[in-house]
C-alpha cells in the first residue's frame, strides 16, 4: 500500500482530528499525519523534507493561511497545498490560485472520498509539473540545463554581479571530434561521449558555478564571484584536465578535447546578448589558435570579428566584380626537374587596400559560405585556362585546384563539378582536387561517397600538408585519396636534418602502401622512381621549386 505523508497546518483540534479521520478510511494509500497548531511553527514545518503534501486552514486565529502558503512559495517551498476553508466564493477561488496553493475544500462539504481524491490530484499533478519542467528546463541526454535555463540563470547571474560588485565568467566549450565519433562508432557511441563529458565537465566546476548544454556539442559555465582573470584561467585548466583520461567507446580508448572561450561579467559587457557575443568571438579564436586551449575576450577581437564580416561581404563583391585572379604555381619531378602540373591558387587584389592574400580571405569566405561561390569561380576558370592554353598548342597540363570542407558538405557539389566539366569539355584527368587533414578526421560516410564520386568521374584527389594536423596514417586505408602531399616543415629540412628525413620517408613508405590498395586509374602519374631525391618526395611545388605565374607568365 502507498504511503504518503501529510502536515496539517490547523488550530482547531476537532477539525484536525476529523481531518485524521476521513483519510483513516483510505483504502488504497496509507497517510502518516504531522499536525501543527501555530502559524509559525507550521510555516517553518513546509521546509523540511519529507511531506507529500500540505493542508493548512485558511483561518489560523489571527493570520491566514493565504499569507502562509505565499510565504512559503517565497522561500522556495514546492509542495502541494490544499487550503481548507468555511465558505465558498469566486473570490477564495482566485485567492487561492494566485497564493500558489493546488486546490481548496469547503469544511462543510468534505467527505472522506473528497478529501483522499483532492490529496492524490495534488500530488499526481505537482510531479506532472515537475516532469514538464524538467523537460522544459534540462537537457534530456545529459541532464544539465539547457538553453532556455541557461539564459533565464545567465541574467540573475548577471544582476546579481552588478548589484553585488563582485566579478562573473562565461565559459564556452565546443567538445572536439563529436562529428568523429558519431560518424565512425555510431550516434549512441557520440551519445556517451556527451553523457561522460558533461559528467565530468560537473565534477570538475565550483558548487556555486552553473553548467548547461545549449546543444550539439556546445556547453557553457557560468562562474560566479570569480576573483579575476586568474581564477577564471584556472577553472578552464581545470576543464582542460578533464581529457587527460580517455574516453571508453566501443571497447577502446578515445581521446578528444574542448576549446573555451570566456568572457568576464559585467566588465566585458552586463547584457546576455553581448555577454554570449564575446564569449563565443574568444571560442573562435582559441580554436583557431589551437584545439584545446582558452582565451580571454578583448576589444581586440570585435575589431577583428568586425573586420572578418566586412571582408565577407566585400569578397562576395570581389567574385563577382571580377577582382579575383588565378595564379599558377609549377609542379616538378623530383627525379628530373619537368614539370609535371601546376596548382591554381586565388589573389584579390582589392580597389582599395591592394592585395590581399588568401591567408586573410579564405578563412572569412569558409566562415561565410562565401567559399561555395569562390569554390566554383576558381574550377570554371580553371577550366576555361587548360581550353586557352590548349588552343595555344600548349600540352595537356594537371592542375590542382585547393577544395574546402565546406564544399564538400554540399548537396549536389559532384554534379555541378561534372556539369562545368561537361560545359568546358575539359578531361576530368586534368583535374586534381586537394583537401586538407580535418577532411580525413571527419571520416564520414557521407564525404568518403562523394570522394568517390569524384574519383569516378575522372578527378585526383590529394591531402595537402600533411603532417601538421591530427590525422592518422591508418585514415588512409579507408579514405579514397590518391596523392599524399607532406608539409614543407618536413621537406624543407631534409637535406640538414635526419630526423625530418626519416619521417619523410617513413610517411612515404606507409602511404604508397596505403594509397596502392585503392582502385587504380589508367591515367595516374608514375608514383615510383629509384632517385635519392624521389624518396622524400616523388613531386614537388611551390617555392622549394618555382614561383607563381600568371596564365600568361
Amino acid at each position: 500500500m502507498t504511503a504518503l505523508r501529510a502536515l496539517i497546518i490547523e488550530d482547531d483540534e476537532d477539525d484536525f482530528l476529523l481531518a485524521r479521520d476521513m483519510l483513516g478510511e483510505a483504502v488504497s494509500v496509507r497517510y502518516r499525519l504531522d499536525w501543527e497548531p501555530q502559524w509559525q511553527v507550521g510555516l517553518e514545518a513546509t521546509q523540511r523534507q519529507g511531506y507529500d503534501i500540505v493542508l493548512v486552514d485558511y483561518r489560523l486565529g489571527a493570520s491566514n493561511g493565504l499569507e502562509l502558503v505565499r510565504q512559503a512559495r517565497a522561500m522556495g517551498v514546492t509542495l502541494p497545498f490544499i487550503l481548507l476553508t468555511g465558505e465558498d466564493s469566486r473570490e477564495i477561488d482566485q485567492e487561492v490560485l494566485l497564493a500558489g496553493a493546488s486546490d481548496y475544500l469547503v469544511k462543510s462539504q468534505i467527505t472522506a472520498p473528497l478529501l483522499d481524491r483532492a490529496i492524490r490530484y495534488a500530488i499526481e499533478r505537482k510531479r506532472n509539473e515537475e516532469q514538464l519542467l524538467q523537460l522544459a528546463q534540462f537537457d534530456s541526454l545529459t541532464g544539465l540545463a539547457n538553453r532556455a535555463h541557461f539564459n533565464s540563470h545567465l541574467k540573475g547571474a548577471i544582476a546579481r554581479a552588478k548589484r553585488s560588485g563582485v566579478q562573473g565568467a562565461l565559459f564556452l566549450l565546443d567538445l572536439d571530434n563529436l562529428k568523429k565519433v558519431n560518424d565512425s562508432l555510431g550516434h549512441p557511441e557520440g551519445d556517451r561521449l556527451l553523457q561522460e563529458f558533461a559528467s565530468r565537465l560537473s565534477a570538475c566546476i565550483r558548487e556555486s558555478d552553473f553548467v548547461a548544454r545549449l546543444g550539439g556539442d556546445e556547453f557553457a559555465i557560468i562562474g560566479s564571484n570569480i576573483e579575476g582573470a586568474e581564477s577564471a584561467a584556472s577553472i578552464a585548466r581545470n576543464i582542460g584536465k578533464i581529457f587527460e583520461t580517455p574516453f571508453s567507446l566501443s571497447g577502446q580508448n578515445f581521446h578528444s578535447g574542448a576549446s573555451v572561450g570566456i568572457s568576464l561579467f559585467p566588465a566585458d559587457s552586463d547584457q546576455p546578448g553581448g555577454l554570449l557575443k564575446n564569449a563565443d568571438m574568444a571560442l573562435y579564436e582559441a580554436k583557431n589558435k589551437s584545439r584545446g586551449s582558452y582565451r580571454f575576450f578583448d576589444d581586440a577581437m570585435n575589431l577583428r570579428a568586425q573586420a572578418r564580416r566586412t571582408m565577407a561581404v566585400e569578397l562576395r563583391d570581389a567574385v563577382l566584380g571580377g577582382q579575383l585572379e588565378l595564379y599558377y604555381q609549377p609542379k616538378v619531378s623530383a627525379s628530373n626537374g619537368a614539370m609535371v602540373g601546376v596548382e591554381a591558387l586565388s589573389r584579390w587584389t582589392h580597389p582599395q587596400r591592394g592585395t590581399i592574400s588568401p591567408e586573410a580571405f579564405i578563412p572569412a569566405a569558409e566562415t561565410s559560405g562565401t567559399i561555395v561561390a569562390l569554390g566554383a569561380w576558381v574550377l570554371r576558370t580553371t577550366c576555361e585556362q587548360l581550353n586557352q592554353w590548349r588552343a595555344a598548342g600548349l600540352p595537356p597540363i594537371p592542375v590542382s585546384i585547393n577544395l574546402s570542407p565546406v564544399e564538400l558538405r554540399q548537396a549536389g557539389f559532384v554534379e555541378s563539378v561534372r556539369r562545368v566539366l561537361a560545359e568546358t569539355g575539359i578531361d576530368p584527368l586534368l583535374i586534381e582536387f586537394e583537401i586538407t587533414e580535418n577532411v580525413v578526421m571527419e571520416n564520414s560516410d557521407s564525404r568518403i561517397k562523394m570522394m568517390r564520386a569524384l574519383q569516378a568521374i575522372g578527378i585526383s584527389l590529394a591531402i595537402d600538408d600533411f603532417g601538421v594536423g591530427y590525422s592518422s596514417l591508418s585514415y588512409l586505408m579507408n579514405f579514397p585519396v590518391d596523392w599524399l602531399k607532406i608539409d614543407r616543415c618536413f621537406i624543407s629540412r631534409v637535406t640538414d636534418d635526419p630526423n625530418a628525413a626519416a619521417i619523410a620517408r617513413t610517411v612515404i613508405a606507409l602511404a604508397r602502401t596505403s594509397i596502392s590498395a585503392s582502385p587504380p586509374k589508367a591515367s595516374k602519374p608514375e608514383r615510383s622512381s629509384n632517385s635519392a631525391a624521389a624518396r622524400v618526395a616523388t613531386k614537388c611545388r611551390g617555392s622549394i621549386s618555382a614561383r607563381r605565374l600568371a596564365p600568361t607568365g
